[in-house]
């Protein structure tokens, strides 16, 4: 279990890494965000994470990460998004994974392209504008 970061930090942070695999991890009450994947990181794989009451997103993909993926993850009560991605990161791939009750949206996907959602599950509670539906296999 990892949290209680100080200041405006987030729990963990991946800075350019190839990859990293993070797996049966709980992530919790951090003044930042839970994880945050840096720009140009590349097969970055988020398995079994539980990330929960952050002041802000759940997990972020910064601008130009690449062919990473979250594999089956509880993201709830974040003071952002359950899980955002920025622009310019693409081809990521987000399967089963259970997003409730956070204050922004439950997948914020702003000017990202290429990913893949399936069988994910946004529940009550996620506020925001932009939601993406994670049903049968959208692509952003």
């Amino acid at each position: 279990s990892v949290g209680r970061g100080s200041g405006d930090s987030d729990c963990v942070v991946l800075r350019a890494v190839n990859g990293a695999l993070l797996e049966d991890l709980k992530v919790e009450s951090c003044r930042g965000s839970g994880i945050r994947v840096g720009s140009g990181g590349q097969s970055v794989v988020l398995r079994r994470v539980e990330v929960f009451d952050h002041q802000r997103d759940g997990i972020v993909f910064e601008p130009a990460v690449q062919g990473s993926r979250i594999d089956v993850a509880t993201l709830r009560n974040n003071g952002g998004a359950g899980v955002s991605l920025e622009p310019g990161s693409s081809d990521n791939e987000l399967f089963y994974c259970l997003v409730r009750d956070n204050a922004g949206a439950g997948f914020q996907i702003l000017g990202s392209s290429g990913n893949l959602l399936r069988n994910n599950d946004r529940q009550r509670g996620n506020q925001g504008p932009k939601q993406t539906d994670s049903g049968n296999n959208p692509r952003t």
